[in-house]
């Protein structure tokens, strides 16, 4: 289901009116969902072997890292915790130095301060941010619609990498490149879902209810 609401979220995005876009976007969208899909079930060499994938394919799957954190501190073993963190870690720091010195003959910055050319779209283009401001908003408004009822993990997914991504787009990303939340789209897609609480969700006659999973092995 995740890897569908992934597709379904990249052709949403790649309906805004930004103008460029990348080989690795979808490769973004599809490993990240992956690497999110395993690491909730506990796959672990099936997670890492993702995570390595998706840092061949771009930096941001650190983020990966910020969600196992955010979410399985204190609810796995902490021995189990820490090899897995210091294995995510590894993998991220040897690929980046590797690629790091592959490239390192080409011209140009590693990273590009754009704070000014947002503040600068932003008063240029004020229809665009009355529009997006608003669709922001309005998916806002559908994320914490029964917050208390959606799955924990997506939810801590949600609040540890989200306000890194928002700082990075308006640090580093180009105005209106809203591409660049592809990592946290299928998360919010999940988010906004109707969900039903607890105590109704297996109301109709012949729903057998799903065994409740040992604290650590559930989404929440």
């Amino acid at each position: 289901m995740m890897i569908s609401l992934a597709s379904f979220s990249a052709l949403v995005l790649l309906r805004l009116p930004y103008p460029y876009a990348h080989l690795y976007d979808f490769a973004t969208l599809c490993l990240f969902t992956l690497g999110l899909a395993l690491m909730v079930r506990h796959k672990w060499l099936a997670f890492l072997l993702i995570y390595l994938l998706g840092c061949l394919n771009k930096e941001t799957t650190l983020l990966l890292t910020v969600a196992f954190t955010a979410y399985f501190y204190r609810r796995i073993p902490n021995r189990a915790f820490l090899k897995l963190l210091l294995a995510q870690i590894v993998i991220f720091v040897v690929i980046r130095i590797w690629i790091t010195w592959q490239y390192r003959g080409n011209p140009g910055s590693t990273l590009e301060f754009n704070l000014s050319r947002h503040l600068a779209a932003m008063t240029l283009l004020p229809v665009f941010t009355v529009v997006y401001s608003f669709m922001g908003s309005l998916g806002l408004w559908a994320i914490l619609r029964k917050w208390g009822h959606k799955p924990i993990f997506l939810k801590q997914t949600l609040l540890s990498t989200l306000p890194i991504l928002v700082v990075l787009y308006f640090l580093f990303g180009s105005p209106f490149e809203f591409r660049v939340f592809y990592e946290v789209l299928p998360v919010a897609f999940l988010l906004v879902m109707p969900v039903l609480p607890p105590n109704k969700r297996c109301s109709r006659p012949g729903c057998a209810r799903t065994p409740r999973a040992p604290r650590g092995e559930e989404m929440g």
